[in-house]
């Protein structure tokens, strides 16, 4: 992780941690005095710092609203990213697949032609009678045509 990471990371953070001091701050200004914490007794007027505070925690929690929103978003645009290279990833898949499957096609019909082709010639050159050998010429026909699309 990057150094300017870090501090991305830190920033994304400071938001919320100001505006949970600035409630601590809060706290102590509105419902304590120097009787329960000597130190508040350096405050003059608690109730002016306490509004001031009170503004300054809805700006950290404006700020802490877009830190938010803007990390949801790009999880969000990360999560759909993801899916879609699955789905091309997936897609790719099954056009190589499909591939396969037309190639095995095309083979096993090169085969039956081939052996269709291998039986008539043996079965002409046994019996070289009229109907073998017209058996025979229908096949080679059939290779005549089909023989391109192989």
């Amino acid at each position: 992780m990057g150094n300017s990471q870090i501090w991305i990371n830190f920033l994304a953070l400071l938001p919320s941690t100001v505006l949970t001091v600035l409630l601590i701050a809060i706290a102590f200004l509105r419902f304590y005095d120097e009787t329960d914490f000597e130190f508040l007794g350096l405050i003059t007027q608690p109730r002016v710092w306490s509004n001031g505070c009170t503004v300054a925690a809805l700006l950290a929690t404006l700020a802490n609203f877009g830190v938010e929103w803007n990390r949801r978003n790009r999880e969000t645009n990360r999560l759909a990213e993801e899916a879609q290279r699955r789905a091309t990833e997936e897609q790719r898949r099954d056009e190589a697949e499909k591939r396969r499957d037309e190639a095995r096609e095309r083979q096993a019909a090169r085969t039956r032609i081939e052996t269709r082709c291998r039986l008539a010639e043996i079965r002409y050159q046994l019996d070289p009678s009229e109907t073998h050998r017209q058996d025979f010429v229908n096949v080679l026909a059939v290779l005549e045509e089909y023989g391109e699309m192989f």
